[in-house]
């Protein structure tokens, strides 16, 4: 049984998630509006894998992404958005998250990435994308451009050397 943790500022999308997540066998879930509910439950929870929004009140769902990424490289981390993917895909992957996929994607679409991301913890599903596309292709461009978009826009900066 996977530990889950669903990170979302908003109350129907914490409680969707876990519905439909409860309905593909996930049981043992814990959820947080904000980072540092976040980090209390981390620390008390232990889980195993995360979704986790990018816009929280408190700050970035990226920040959060790169402190538990510290604290644990086998953490399943998913970040769930409506961000811009063409942008926030990189800088997830970036912060350390496993994948990024956007609100808008089917729950079945969200429970693969999740239950790939918990069997796999060490791989990116983008690195799977990665080696799929032809070596002369780049699906994210020139993440210096992006990131002063990102930090223009929230003000976080991922580290991303």
């Amino acid at each position: 049984m996977t530990r889950l943790l669903v990170v979302d500022d908003h109350d129907v999308v914490r409680q969707g998630l876990v519905t439909s997540l409860k309905t593909h066998g996930y049981s043992s879930i814990e959820t947080a509006a904000t980072i540092k509910e976040s980090r209390s439950k981390v620390a008390a929870f232990n889980p195993e894998a995360v979704i986790v929004d990018i816009n929280l009140p408190d700050g970035s769902g990226l920040e959060l992404v790169q402190w538990i990424r510290k604290i644990s490289a086998t953490v399943a981390i998913i970040v769930l958005s409506l961000n811009e993917p063409s942008l926030f895909a990189h800088l997830a992957r970036s912060a350390g998250a496993n994948a990024y996929i956007s609100k808008s994607r089917p729950i079945d679409e969200i429970v693969s990435t999740l239950n790939f991301a918990v069997a796999n913890p060490g791989i990116s599903v983008q690195r799977i994308v990665d080696a799929w596309l032809p070596k002369n292709y780049h699906l994210f461009p020139n993440p210096v451009k992006y990131n002063q978009v990102f930090e223009d826009r929230t003000g976080f900066l991922p580290n991303l050397c």
